[in-house]
């Protein structure tokens, strides 16, 4: 069940991260020259750039790495009793992790 919402969280990530962060910098740059001088929504929808494209996912990388340390232990606990048992699924789930935001 860990495994499962691990990965949940790492395609939620991935959508955000391949449809999401894209539309939303490429709207905030053809918002303001599509509606120059009118006072619409849409051109304070958002101002996001490459930059904070980039902060973005590394601060979603930051959080898988914090859920894999902890998800990990927990499932130690549970499958062996012990948190050094769950050494080897944090090991599983940093590498599924760094295979994820590879992919991305």
């Amino acid at each position: 069940m860990i495994y499962v919402a691990f990965l949940v969280f790492l395609g939620i990530v991935a959508a955000l991260s391949a449809t999401f962060f894209p539309a939303i910098s490429l709207s905030a740059v053809e918002a303001p020259a599509a509606a120059a001088g009118s006072s619409s929504v849409a051109g304070t929808a958002g101002h996001l750039t490459a930059g904070d494209v980039a902060a973005y996912q590394s601060l979603f990388f930051h959080a898988a790495v914090v859920q894999a340390v902890c998800s990990g232990l927990v499932a130690g606990k549970l499958a062996d009793g012990t948190l050094r048992g769950g050494v080897k699924h944090v090991a599983a789930l940093l590498s599924l992790a760094h295979l994820g935001f590879w992919l991305i």
